[in-house]
């Protein structure tokens, strides 16, 4: 996950959320879904090549190429 590279996820307990959720038992959606979400962003900005380092398996944490600023901070 790249979402776990970042720092933002853990990967280990997201994949014991999935777990739960397939034996049946409750789990938090609002947070799964909002995970899910903030995954498929950081997926989308990949596929644009915006980051830069060896991220998973490698020990080198992912980084931004460029960072992100809101609108209020470019006025």
């Amino acid at each position: 996950m790249i979402s776990d590279s970042f720092g933002i996820v853990d990967a280990k307990g997201f994949s014991e959320v999935l777990q739960k959720a397939r034996n049946g038992q409750e789990i938090p959606m609002v947070t799964l879904m909002r995970t899910l979400g903030i995954e498929a962003w950081l997926r989308g900005l990949q596929s644009f090549r915006m980051f830069v380092g060896a991220g998973e398996n490698s020990g080198e944490p992912l980084r931004l190429l460029a960072p992100i600023t809101s609108s209020a901070e470019k006025n």
